[in-house]
C-alpha cells in the first residue's frame, strides 16, 4: 500500500513539474545569442511588429521587409526623396548611412548604401563591441543582434557593415588621441543635432587632395604626429575638406605656410607646408573649394600637405572622419 502511495506521489510531482515547465516555455519564447562561447543575452523571438522608427513608420511594409543593406547607383533624375520613397524608407536613413546632408544634391553615378528598413548602415570599427555600439547609439542590443542575424563573436568583425535599426544617428565623432578617447553620439530631437559640429560630421569630410599617403597620425620618430601627410608636387591644389571660415592664413613655425579653417563648435582643420594661400582670414569657404597650393615650407623633407583635424584644440585622427 505504501509503495502505491509513493508511486502516486512521485507521479503527481512529475506532472506538476511538467506543467510548470510548459507554462514557462509558453509564456515567452526566447533564443540565445552567444558571443565568445558565453551567453550574452536571451533575445525574444521577433515580434509581429518591430519597433523601428516612429509608429507612423511601422507600416505593413516595414514589418514584412527583410533587413538587408542595399547598394544603389544614382541615375538621371534621382533625388534622395525619390529613392527613399521607392524603397519605402526615410530620407534620413539614406542620408545618415552615407554621411551626407539630406538636402545635398546627389550626382549621376554616385554610389549610395542604405538599409532596406528604417535605420542606418554602420561599419564596425577596430575595438568595437556589440554592447558598446548598442549603448552608444541607444539601441537595444537584442534588436541589433536580431536584425543582423548575429549569433556569435565571429559575426562581429572589423570592417563589417551592419544595420542599426530605428532612428540612431551617426553624428558621432569617434577619435583616438594617445590618452584621449572622445565619443559623442547625438539622438534625433536633441538641441545639439543642429550644432555646427554635428552638421560638419553629418556632411562628411572630404580628402583635401589626391596625393600619396606618406605618414599616419600618431607616434613617429619619437614625437606625436598630429595629422596625416599627403605627398604631392609643389603647386598641387589643396581643397577645403569641409565648409567653414578661415581663421588663420600665414606662416607658423614648423608648419610653414598654414591655413586654419573653423567649422564651428570647436572643430578645425589645418593645412600646412603650403606654397601659396588662395584665401584670407575671415573668408567663408565651401567644401571642395580650392584654398591653397602644396609646398615645402616649414620643417619638411619634401613637398607634401600636412592635414589635421582638431576638436577643442585636441588633434584627432583624420582617417576616422575622411570619406
Amino acid at each position: 500500500m505504501k509503495s502505491v502511495k509513493k508511486v502516486v506521489l512521485i507521479s503527481a510531482i512529475l506532472a506538476a513539474v511538467t506543467a510548470l515547465a510548459f507554462a514557462i516555455s509558453s509564456s515567452k519564447k526566447t533564443s540565445e545569442v552567444y558571443l565568445n562561447s558565453q551567453m550574452l543575452a536571451l533575445i525574444p523571438q521577433p515580434k509581429t511588429e518591430l519597433e523601428l522608427g516612429s509608429k507612423e513608420e511601422s507600416t505593413q511594409n516595414q514589418k514584412s521587409k527583410k533587413a538587408e543593406i542595399i547598394r544603389y547607383t544614382v541615375k538621371s533624375g534621382d533625388t534622395l526623396e525619390a529613392i527613399a520613397k521607392r524603397y519605402g524608407i526615410s530620407v534620413d536613413s539614406i542620408a545618415e548611412s552615407n554621411l551626407i546632408d539630406k538636402n545635398d544634391i546627389i550626382k549621376v553615378g554616385q554610389e549610395l548604401k542604405f538599409p532596406s528598413i528604417n535605420g542606418v548602415v554602420y561599419k564596425i570599427k577596430k575595438g568595437d563591441a556589440l554592447w558598446d555600439i548598442a549603448s552608444r547609439y541607444k539601441i537595444k542590443l537584442e534588436d541589433i543582434a536580431r536584425i543582423n542575424s548575429i549569433t556569435s563573436l565571429n559575426d562581429v568583425k572589423f570592417g563589417k557593415e551592419i544595420i542599426l535599426p530605428g532612428e540612431a544617428k551617426l553624428l558621432a565623432s569617434e577619435v583616438q588621441n594617445r590618452d584621449t578617447s572622445v565619443r559623442t553620439a547625438t539622438s534625433r530631437g536633441s538641441a545639439s543635432t543642429k550644432s555646427a559640429l554635428s552638421n560638419a560630421a553629418y556632411a562628411g569630410i572630404i580628402w583635401p587632395l589626391s596625393g600619396r599617403f606618406t605618414s599616419a597620425f600618431g607616434q613617429r620618430w619619437g614625437e606625436f604626429h598630429k595629422g596625416i601627410d599627403l605627398a604631392a608636387p609643389v603647386g598641387t591644389t589643396v581643397s577645403a575638406a569641409l565648409s567653414g571660415k578661415v581663421v588663420f592664413s600665414g606662416y607658423r613655425g614648423t608648419y610653414g605656410r598654414l591655413i586654419i579653417v573653423d567649422h564651428g563648435n570647436g572643430m578645425e582643420t589645418y593645412y600646412a607646408h603650403l606654397s601659396k594661400s588662395l584665401v584670407s582670414v575671415g573668408q567663408n569657404v565651401k567644401r571642395g573649394q580650392a584654398i591653397a597650393k602644396v609646398g615645402a615650407t616649414g620643417r619638411v623633407t619634401g613637398p607634401h600637405l600636412h592635414f589635421e583635424i582638431r576638436f577643442n584644440s585636441v588633434p584627432v585622427n583624420p582617417l576616422s572622419y575622411l570619406r
